[in-house]
């Protein structure tokens, strides 16, 4: 890629996902490949300048001024890592500056701290600038230990662990621990320009340094590490560039995050009015406003996350839907049921909020038979097959998305089922993760039993059930409040049964599933559309990138 065909496309690749950072890695990525800004003609050429950085370095060593080193191996022509303007050569960092490592005063001995002098460790290396450390080392130290003393201008880069890689300037001079190796860049290579190729580097010395307890680079790797130098006129017109473009990536991260903020902003407003609305009549209208502006709201995944959670709650608030006067009353309903039990409504005062009058509260375990499970000893083969009574387990549903289900991962035997405490469930049972996590929430397809993991309901009249579905899938928040446990939360099966659920007549709690289904259908439409789109996007950056990385 060029630099006419980079610049063309920053906007665009700006919005993909990830795509400010991958645009500030194919800055650095062009910038040291020649492909950012021209070449010009009246620039020294590299291969001048390194005659020049060699007769320095020459002359830094007869002055004892620094430590002669082993000659670096030759560049090889078929080692370059990618093709560079013919101004350009190629070295070998160790040629280009005077790199040293750092060292670690001996921590028993407080009479080496505390004192004036900045000692930098590589977590510090946090900005591109770095003056004051956290800790200080006095003159003792420095005479008694091996500390290199860096001067201001020095770059920095730390090789160990989780910040491998990471590059700093000194405005200060300093020391640093063992993980971090200093650079002073000799007449001719600018050190800014050098910030820059360690940082473009960045990725190359992590997979360097992997295969360790730790991951580490040392010195000897760096100093052998090629790199691209051009003509030192082009390398400050490099710097230049590069920052007016990570200014610009600052700017437009900056832009989206407002843009995010103000769509969040946005979507929670409408949401909030669907929410206030009184009425199914209210919310159909609400939901028009929402849906005319659908394409603004719900370009990211969280707004349809909170989208789906409204709908819910909106279903068992009673305001999905209209209500019917003919409908038979809830109350009705459970006492054909259970039997005339006046003591399973749930008074005024006990109701956590408002329902319309054709409804009524219940306990969870008035509308259905409770049920826990159980695993047979798994070290007995006996217990388990590939096709017999299906069993299921929390992680059998974790990203499962669909409502229903027929069976896990494994299957138990009849005299697995005999010897646990696992219970077979019919179809239509609704099945809740009670702990490791609370919140998975399914149907029985067919006959089924779980492990200990879940507390299901088998509601006493079965077409209840995908009502129940959607209700513990809005209430998952109240039931992990009402969970206990030190390792882990766990909701008891007496604290699920207990679990107030706003019920309505039946005939709206079909309508009311019909409804669900259709706006959870919608914004599932929603998340593939939105997920494709950012896929695409993705894809047409990672080509992008590819084009300059190779």
């Amino acid at each position: 890629m060029n630099a006419e065909t980079f610049f063309e496309n920053f906007s665009l690749l700006s919005e993909s996902p990830n795509g400010i950072q991958k645009l500030r890695e194919m800055i650095l990525q062009m910038a040291i490949q020649g492909k950012l800004v021209p070449q010009n003609p009246e620039d020294e050429p590299a291969q001048i300048l390194l005659k020049r950085i060699k007769a320095e370095k020459e002359r830094l060593v007869d002055k004892k001024q620094i430590r002669k080193t082993k000659a670096l191996p030759p560049v090889k022509i078929n080692k370059f890592l990618f093709d560079i303007p013919e101004t350009w050569e190629w070295v070998r960092l160790g040629e280009i500056g005077d790199w040293g490592a750092g060292a670690t005063p001996n921590r028993k001995k407080s009479e080496y701290y505390d004192g004036s002098i900045n000692w930098f460790k590589s977590g510090e290396l946090n900005n591109r600038y770095i003056t004051e450390s956290d800790e200080q080392i006095n003159e003792l130290a420095l005479k008694e230990c091996s500390l290199r003393l860096n001067k201001p201008e020095d770059v920095l880069i730390a090789m160990y662990g989780a910040t491998i890689g990471k590059v700093a300037i000194l405005k200060s001079t300093a020391t640093t621990n063992q993980a971090v190796c200093a650079c002073t860049c000799f007449d001719g290579f600018f050190n800014e320009y050098l910030f820059l190729i360690l940082k473009a580097y960045r990725k190359h010395f992590t997979n360097q340094g992997a295969g360790g307890a730790q991951p580490n680079i040392s010195r000897v790797k760096i100093i052998h590490t090629l790199a691209p130098l051009p003509p030192l006129e082009e390398q400050k017109r490099i710097v230049i560039k590069v920052d007016q473009l990570m200014e610009l990536c600052d700017q437009l991260e900056s832009l989206q995050q407002t843009k995010y903020q103000s769509r969040i902003q946005l979507n929670n407003s409408a949401l909030s009015n669907m929410l206030d609305a009184g009425s199914p009549e209210e919310f159909a209208e609400q939901w028009m406003l929402v849906c005319d502006n659908f394409d603004l709201l719900y370009d990211n995944l969280d707004n349809v996350e909170k989208l789906k959670q409204v709908i819910l709650q909106l279903a068992v608030q009673g305001k999905l839907v209209p209500q019917d006067p003919n409908d038979e009353p809830a109350y009705v309903l459970l006492e054909k049921i259970k039997g005339k039990n006046p003591s399973l409504l749930i008074v005024d005062g006990e109701m956590p909020y408002s329902v319309p009058e054709t409804w009524a509260w219940f306990k969870l375990g008035d509308v259905g038979r409770i049920v826990g499970g159980g695993t047979p000893k798994t070290s007995n083969d006996e217990y388990f097959c590939d096709d017999g009574i299906h069993w299921l387990t929390p992680a059998d549903l974790y990203n499962y998305k669909q409502k229903y289900v027929s069976k896990g991962r494994r299957d138990i035997t009849e005299l697995g089922l005999k010897n646990s405490s696992a219970q077979l469930m019919p179809a239509g049972t609704v099945l809740f993760s009670s702990r490791a996590p609370i919140g998975y929430v399914a149907i029985a397809q067919n006959d089924i039993c779980t492990n200990q993991g879940f507390k299901s309901c088998v509601p006493h009249k079965m077409e209840m059930n995908e009502y129940i579905y959607y209700f513990l899938k809005f209430a998952v928040e109240e039931i992990e409040n009402a969970a206990s446990g030190t390792t882990f939360k766990e909701i008891s099966g007496k604290a699920f049964g207990q679990i107030l659920i706003p019920l309505p007549p039946l005939e709206e709690q079909m309508r009311i599933v019909a409804k669900v289904d259709q706006l959870m259908a919608l914004c599932g439409e929603l998340e593939t559309r939105i997920k494709k789109a950012q896929d695409n996007s993705e894809k047409l950056t990672t080509a992008m990138v590819s084009s300059v990385v190779g």
